[in-house]
This record gives C-alpha cells, structure tokens and sequence, in this order.
C-alpha cells in the first residue's frame, strides 16, 4: 500500500518579485539534532523571504514509514524516520483503543498517537482527564520537542502544513499559515491572496494569551477596497454564534474569484474563553471547507502561532472523525509540532481540543430561527423533543464542569464569618453576551442583611432583584426608615406597584456614602419546582427588568434558596438576548453557559419544562411585535 514520502523545497520569493514582508515570522522548522551543515550549503541571509513548500513522492508498503529529507542542502539536517498511525482496516480497528509509538530523534518516545473511535471519544476524554492519560501525553510531546535543536534559517516565511489522515490519506498543502496583516501590509496581503489562489479565510480571533491584539479590519466590511492592484468588494456577511462569515469578491486585472472569511472572535479576557460550546458551530463550519492542494486555506490568529496550533488541532481531528471514523489528538499535535515548535498549544488547549471535539462529535441543534418560529404552535418542543433536550444536557454536564488552569471561577467579595450565608455566585461571561457581565448572585438569609448591604457599598451596586418573599421587607410608605446597624440605613423615596413585581426606589445611607439603589422586587414568588403557570408572569419579570437596568453596570440577585430561582432568571435572560440579537432561541445553550459558570446550578426536568413554557411565551409575544 503507497504512503506519501514528503520532502521540502525552498523558492526565494523574491526572486519572482514576490515578497511581502506581513509573512509569519516564525523560528524556523525543529529537525533532529543538527550535523553541521555541508561546506557549499547556501545558507539564505536574513533578506531572504522563503517559502517552505511540500510535495509528495510514493513508495511500497515495505517500506517502513515516512521521512523528512533534506533536499536543500542547508542546516536544517536530517530527521529520522516517523511511523504514521496504523492504517483504517478492520484489523486495525480492533487496536484503537491502544496507543501506537512513533520513533523520535532522541530515542524511542512512547504514547505520542492514541487512535481512538469517534463513538468511543466522549468516554476516553473524560477517563483521560481523571487519570491524567492527557497530562502526560501532552508532557511527552514537549519532551518529543525539547530532542531537537533550533537551527535559525530565516525569519520570514510563510507555513504550509500539509493533513494526513489516520487512513495514511495525506493532501499536501492544506494549510497555509501567517500572521495576522498590519496597516501598511494590506496591500502585500492581499497581493499574496491572489497569487497563492487562496479562497477561504480563518482568522481565529481568541484570547489564547497576554499576547493578544485587536485585529484591524483588514478587509471591506461594506462596498469595496483597492488594495495595491486588488480589488476587494464585500458581497455578503452573516452574523453568527461568536463568528462572522463573509463573502468578497477580488479582482486582478480582468479576472476575478470569490473569497470566504470565517472570523472567530471572543469578547472576553476573564479566563471563561475554553469553554467547549462556544466552539462547536465555528469548526463544524471550517470542518466543511473542503481540502485542496491547489487551495490552500489560509489560518491566522490574533494570538500568534499558538492559536493557529489550536485551531488546526480542532479541524484536523475533526475532519479525520468524519473520515476514518476516529481521532487522534496526540499523533495530530505531533505533526504540527514538526513544522514548527510554535505551533504547540498549553496543556488547557491541548484538554480544551479534547473538549471541543467530544462536543461536536455529541452536538445536537436545538435551537429556534425567530424567522421560522410559527405563532400558531401550541408547544414549541413535543415530548420525544423534550427528552431529547435532557439526555443532551445530562452527556453534556461533565464538559460544562471541567475546570481549567486559567479559569477565575469565582468573584472576589467579601463574606462573612459563615460562607452558607453568602455564596457570590460567579459574573457571567462576555462569551455569553456583554449584558450578562453585570450579574452577581448572593445566596442570602435575614441575619445577613448587613453582608448584603456591605457588598452593595462595596461592588457600587446600583439595583437589586430579589426572587424570594422570605428574604427581608424593604421600606415602604407604612415603614419609611429601615436601620439594618449603627452605620446602614435604609430610606423609602418611592415605590411603583405593578402587575407582577414591585419598582422600590431606596436611599441608602453608610458612614462612608449615600447612594440610591434600584430595587426589583418579584410579587409572584417562584417555589423550588416552579408551576408552569407562573412562567407568564415570570419571563415578563425578567424582560421588563432588564429594560430598567439596562444602563447598570451591576445587577445583584438575591436569592434565598439554592440559587435555582436566580438560575432561571439569568438563563432568560440569556434566551431574550439570543432571540432579540441573533434571531435565534437557544434554552440548551443557556443552561449550558450557566452550568460552565456556576456549579450550584442544576436543571432537571420540571426546571427546563418551565423554561421552554416561558421562553414559548416570550417567542409568541417577539413575533407578533416583528409582523407588526
């Protein structure tokens, strides 16, 4: 059986007058420990922009693997041999649940390929994460790389990499990898677009590391651009999940082509930004681009190489899931790492590929276009549905609790002496929209009212939502003076009684400040099983809420009981954001955002009935205004 022998071959761009100085810096290729290069190997100077190429030649199955060889002549010396993972057969299916070795320069490492079977990933990512099986491969691909030494070539190229499949399939050239243009390189960029024949475009905008920039738009977002001789004309653009996919037209000269633009993009920097969901639509979107050597598809992030290594990491696994029918991360990572050592991800992304892939590999749509939404429709999921949902969540919910490295759980507030009376629940993330930044959550009783009032003072909370009858009377017309302590006072200025909550306005006085705080307090208590009945009143609640606060940086819920009350309220409040934003109603991913950022949350099945009652309501309401 043929197997692809790779081999590299520089061309010196500028000698075709094709040099563009925006190309990827990058240490050069690693290689096994370095003879000194031959007396007459021509060593390019640091003027030199090169691009590093890769074709393919094919050999016998007696052969024993594939090599890189050294067909330049310069000091990139050579690398031994590499055995590919263990061809698709039948035979071989029955072994992929064992790792299979691959010779390194320094010696024999062990456990850098793990085929596993696409049905078998969820369980062996989760097994993987208790055991420490992912710590160690991830340590033992390092130790793969600290076996070769740098040998610095140029520092201007550009990266190919090629995808090889668990099969032994290999397409060179799949991806060409750079850095992200500046300003005064847009013209050289797109120049390059044309020249390479590049029709799509992954710009993977995260917040991988410290080292991140804003990307500057270096394309039309309306009409069109010249670029150097280019023009660029944007034709479409659609707002999705976290990412944008736009359509240009270029044209040189008389001839043109059409470009596409998947763009990534987190708004948030608080450590939340690994979480699998927020993922899953943008690479089953890339995983659908098809491969092509005459096309390469050009990935580049705003967090250098290393967001690359872990884009390119998702949608090659991805791709070989769909293929071969399983995956393998580690032999995956491997590879990338003999282009280039910078392409290598931390241990977080390295668990947070796991991730992703076991959530695409699981993923179901459970969303709702507002655009197809019918008003008519007496549920808006049936029972078969409904189950459906719940088994979703229920293979789900270990994804939403992993814990990484970076991760900032918890916000900083002050408790008292016994923590079950304050237990401030976690901000939700920019990820989950910039509206529900503004949200913490205490879980309070009577005896805690001076904690409570201290936070408010403290974080410069400016209104209050309170879910539960039983948690303390605020001042009214009847009793206008509230003094909580020697040094809090609470003073009524007004209250607005309406349908199903009441609007209190209260003065509050400290030995420090006076401040006014906003005060949402709901008339229709919700028990801990909510009655469907109540979801009317309570989605009109929660909308009619964020409209009073949507100008407050900080929102605190007060809840008395295990926080199931104030869950709901923010999980709608995450659905009316979706619907009213992206046009789409989304309760699984709800449920989901507010699972990865508070562990006190669970939904079971008489909670995300009510939600789905509530957010149908919601809905009927949103259309009938929309066909107005």
């Amino acid at each position: 059986m043929a197997r692809a022998l790779m081999a590299c071959a520089k061309v010196s761009l500028r000698q075709v007058g094709l040099a563009p100085k925006w190309l990827a810096p990058s240490r050069p290729r690693q290689v096994g420990r370095a003879k000194s290069a031959a007396p007459n190997s021509p060593i390019p100077s640091d003027n030199s922009l090169q691009v590093v190429y890769f074709y393919s030649k094919w050999y016998t199955k007696k052969d024993v693997g594939f090599s890189w060889r050294n067909r330049t002549l310069d000091s990139r010396a050579y690398r031994q041999t590499i055995e590919l993972p263990l061809v698709d057969t039948k035979q071989n299916r029955r072994k992929c649940n064992k790792s299979q070795n691959i010779n390194a320069v320094a010696g024999n490492l062990d456990h850098l390929s793990k085929i596993i079977e696409r049905k078998n990933f969820q369980n062996y990512t989760k097994m993987s994460l208790d055991n420490q099986d992912l710590k160690q491969q991830h340590e033992a691909i390092l130790e793969s790389i600290f076996a070769y030494e740098t040998v610095q070539v140029t520092t201007d190229f550009v990266e190919y990499v090629d995808m090889i499949y668990i099969s032994g399939l290999q397409i060179d050239k799949t991806y060409a990898v750079t850095k992200i243009p500046t300003s005064n390189e847009y013209d050289e960029f797109w120049k390059t677009i044309w020249t390479e024949n590049i029709c799509y475009i992954v710009l993977f905008e995260d917040t991988h590391t410290n080292d991140r920039f804003d990307v500057k738009l270096y394309w039309p977002t309306e009409g069109k651009n010249l670029y150097g001789d280019v023009t660029v004309q944007c034709t479409t653009s659609e707002d999705h999940h976290l990412f944008n996919h736009n359509k240009f037209t270029i044209q040189f000269k008389n001839k043109s082509r059409q470009i596409e633009q998947l763009h990534f993009r987190l708004e948030s920097d608080d450590g939340f930004h690994l979480f699998s969901l927020n993922y899953v639509n943008f690479f089953q979107k890339i995983s659908k681009i098809p491969h092509s050597c005459e096309s390469p598809i050009l990935v580049h992030s705003s967090s250098g190489m290393r967001g690359v290594g872990f884009a390119l990491l998702c949608d090659m696994s991805l791709r070989t899931a769909t293929k071969d029918g399983a995956v393998d991360v580690m032999a995956n990572l491997k590879n990338l790492t003999q282009y280039t050592s910078e392409l290598m991800v931390d241990f977080d992304h390295y668990v947070a590929a796991h991730t992703v892939i076991a959530d695409c590999l699981r993923y179901i749509d459970t969303t709702i276009k507002c655009n197809e939404f019918d008003v008519n429709k007496e549920k808006l999921f049936d029972k078969a549905e409904i189950q459906k949902h719940l088994h979703y969540l229920q293979d789900t919910e270990w994804l939403d609790r992993i814990k990484y490295d970076g991760d900032e759980r918890y916000s900083q507030a002050i408790r008292p002496e016994s923590a079950d009376d304050l237990l401030p629940a976690p901000c939700t993330s920019g990820n989950a929209d910039s509206l529900l930044k503004r949200f913490k959550v205490v879980k309070i009783y009577a005896r805690s009212l001076c904690d409570l009032f201290n936070l408010v003072q403290d974080e410069s909370v400016a209104a209050v939502v309170t879910l539960n009858k039983e948690i303390f009377l605020w001042p009214n017309e009847n009793q206008p003076v509230i003094e909580i302590n020697a040094d809090v006072k609470l003073e009524h200025q007004m209250t607005r009684n309406l349908k199903s909550y009441d609007w209190i306005t209260v003065k509050m006085t400290t030995a420090t400040a006076t401040q006014i705080v906003e005060v949402i307090s709901l008339k229709n208590w919700l028990t801990p099983i909510p009655s469907l009945s109540k979801a009317q009143n309570f989605i009109n609640f929660v909308r009619e809420s964020n409209e009073i606060f949507k100008k407050v940086e900080m929102v605190l819920i007060a809840d008395g009981g295990k926080l199931t009350t104030s869950g709901l309220y923010i999980a709608l409040t995450y659905v009316i954001q979706k619907i009213k934003t992206k046009g789409i109603c989304d309760i699984c991913g709800s449920v989901r955002m507010l699972r990865r950022h508070s562990e006190n949350f669970v939904v079971n099945k008489k909670h995300y009935m009510f939600l789905v009652e509530a957010a149908h309501n919601y809905l009927k309401e949103f259309s009938l205004y929309e066909m107005r």
